[in-house]
């Protein structure tokens, strides 16, 4: 087992660092696109603020102009240009420690400041208790829009230098602890051999079950958490980490008491009772956000009268949603559910899969699928936490799929005894052994298409309804404009893919990658046409809306009908997608 100053390298500090430059680099590219388009002083306002590079990290590394430039053989060997970038900086910092070194170089500013912070960085590993974890800034996400309110989610934003620590002491833990964790757990687990479990692969152990079973119907029971990473009461999780330990302990192995400083620091640093909730009465901290009417949904009434006898605001409570160890203080406090439910011995007609807070339960008998889910509700109530209360399916319909937790129902090919599809990850999986895209995920997929095409209108300050309020200062021509948005379309959808290279290439991060374990059919077949109808919906209005921003020496904008075919639509990502083969 390595030890954690190992996880805290020069290497891996550097890494991560590229890491999120290159993220903050990939929102500055965008904001820059945005500018080029447009001047006008309020919208680049927001803009700024929104994608710039913070000061903090842009002063640890080069100016963009000065990173290595990989040639067009180096760029083949990566599958998307977030990874060839995080290369090439790198290497870039490399060169520089060389130079330095052995050329006798005079280090340049950015290289003084990197070795600075890596310094304090392993400083404050050896000596945890010299600094502790500062409070993050919250900063409010739309989520949904109610009649009384926009209720927000609250990410939790942490300094360079804590987010570093925070980010590679959870490494740290999670390869430790993963060893102890059940196979039934599927969410943020250590990489073993270079594999990656993914919600994929939950996909693929409904289907082997199914294909495994053969035998009639299988009964099926699902259950959703209520707010669950600002639910989570930090006594509880203190004690289920405390046990966790003395097991790596047992086997001989030594946890750093360096890494169980700064989980409790963690903790310390956030509660959503005291740290969020308050928020909700000072309206100007949404208007900050451009956010009017903003709420922080929590059920205080609930926990209140569940768990903690009137005096929940004594007590801390909740986790940050943004910090590396909470993923891992998900699967902690789980972990008992885990074991509560899928016990010894070994039922092997029982199916129980959870991905972080999502969980299905499948059994061929419905009266063992409603203990395992009783035993899942009992000890989801001891570790006081809150569900959507589990309905009775009595017919199948669309009140179905609006239904968060519900008790067994009969998965089956007959629909008027039964339910023939099963929701898992963004899947849906019906019961001859048809995958489809679920219909919320195909919503926020065109929600994100039409939100690309806003951004860039209202970067132009047009006004859709009285076409006035005209920004004439834009830099890009009406066809450059187009051409930036539908580069950008394709890449979300597909990925950066070529003419030439678009059979050769790995998928990168885009979508359609994100559901690489559908099957070919006639469903998903109509799902990604849709897409691909709606992206085209997108850029159309798009140019209809740019005909009415045409400057005077300037032609005006042909409106085509556009179609992008192979390799540039979604429905070319089926040409790679297995055939369904039926399951009886």
């Amino acid at each position: 087992m390595k030890d954690l100053e190992r996880y805290f390298s020069h290497k891996a500090i550097i890494t991560l660092l590229c890491k999120y430059r290159i993220k903050s680099a990939k929102k500055k590219h965008k904001y820059h696109l945005l500018r080029d388009i447009s001047l006008h002083k309020v919208s680049m306002h927001y803009f700024k603020t929104k994608h710039n590079c913070p000061s903090d990290l842009k002063e640890l590394f080069p100016s963009r102009r000065q990173w290595y430039r990989p040639n067009l053989k180096s760029r083949n060997k990566f599958a998307n240009t977030q990874d060839l970038n995080i290369a090439a900086l790198y290497k870039t910092i490399l060169t520089t420690h060389i130079n330095v070194v052995n050329k006798k170089i005079t280090p340049p500013e950015w290289y003084l400041k990197l070795n600075k912070f890596i310094y304090y960085v392993q400083e404050r590993i050896k000596n945890p208790d010299n600094e502790s974890i500062k409070l993050p800034i919250i900063v409010p996400i739309k989520k949904d829009d109610n009649k009384h309110c926009t209720v927000c989610r609250p990410i939790s934003l942490y300094n360079l230098e804590d987010r570093v620590i925070i980010s590679l002491t959870s490494k740290y833990l999670t390869d430790i602890f993963d060893p102890y964790l059940h196979n039934c757990s599927y969410a943020f687990r250590s990489v073993k051999y270079d594999v990656i479990r993914t919600h994929h692969d939950t996909i693929t152990e409904i289907i082997n079950y199914k294909e495994r079973i053969k035998k009639g119907s299988v009964w099926v029971a699902e259950c959703d958490l209520k707010k669950f990473f600002d639910c989570v009461n930090h006594e509880l999780i203190i004690n289920i980490f405390e046990k966790f330990v003395q097991k790596v302990e047992g086997a001989d192995l030594k946890v750093s008491k360096s890494a169980i400083r700064i989980f409790l620091q963690y903790l310390n640093s956030y509660t959503f009772n005291n740290s969020v909730f308050k928020l909700n009465k000072t309206p100007q901290y949404f208007l900050g956000y451009n956010i009017p009417n903003g709420q922080f949904e929590w059920p205080y009434d609930e926990l209140r009268h569940n768990f903690y006898d009137g005096n929940v605001d004594t007590s801390n409570i909740g986790v940050p949603q943004g910090g590396a160890l909470s993923c891992l203080i998900a699967n902690l406090i789980l972990h008992d559910v885990d074991e509560s439910v899928d016990s010894e011995p070994k039922d092997s007609d029982l199916l129980y899969i959870r991905f972080c807070d999502d969980m299905v339960i499948m059994h061929t008998e419905k009266m063992k699928c409603e203990e395992a889910l009783k035993r899942y509700n009992k000890k989801i109530k001891s570790s006081r936490l809150l569900i959507h209360q589990p309905e009775d399916i009595v017919v199948y319909n669309k009140a179905f799929w609006k239904t968060k937790s519900k008790k067994p129902y009969k998965w089956t090919s007959r629909t008027n005894s039964g339910v023939p599809w099963v929701s898992f990850v963004g899947y849906q999986v019906r019961f001859d052994g048809n995958i489809r895209i679920r219909k919320k995920s195909l919503k926020k997929e065109v929600n994100k298409q039409k939100k690309e095409a806003q951004e860039v209108l209202k970067a132009l300050s047009h006004n859709v309804k009285t076409q006035k309020n005209i920004n004439e200062s834009s830099r890009k021509s009406k066809k450059q404009q187009v051409y930036a948005l539908e580069s950008r379309l394709i890449a979300m959808s597909v990925g950066r893919v070529k003419l030439y290279n678009y059979k050769s290439i790995k998928p990168g991060l885009c979508w359609t990658n994100g559901f690489k374990n559908l099957n070919y059919n006639i469903i998903v077949k109509s799902q990604l046409r849709y897409l691909d109808r709606q992206r085209t919906v997108s850029i159309n209005n798009f140019k209809r809306k740019l005909k009415y921003l045409t400057r005077a020496t300037e032609n005006p904008v042909i409106i085509n009908k556009t179609y992008f075919g192979n390799p540039f639509s979604y429905h070319n990502f089926s040409s790679n997608l297995p055939t369904q083969t039926s399951i009886r």
